[in-house]
């Protein structure tokens, strides 16, 4: 079972990933996860700023698609 508050399967051919947000007593996370989405292999933001979390998710959102991701 995961922990994470929120998190987003996404597929480019075969390969797939994981958006990942979480927050844990007021810090942030936010990051890619290509192999499960407990596992964050790809950290984006970890801080106490949600509005700059959430700006950090939107943006590499945005370049997910551009290479191709797609939502599952």
């Amino acid at each position: 079972m995961s922990t994470n508050d929120f998190e987003w399967r996404m597929t480019r051919g075969s390969e797939s990933g994981y958006l990942v947000i979480n927050e844990i007593s007021g810090i942030w996370t936010v990051g890619w996860s290509s192999e499960t989405p407990q596992t964050i292999t790809d950290m984006w933001y970890q801080g106490d700023n949600k509005d700059t979390a959430f700006s950090v998710f939107r943006e590499k959102v945005a370049e997910k698609l551009k290479e191709g991701y797609k939502a599952k």
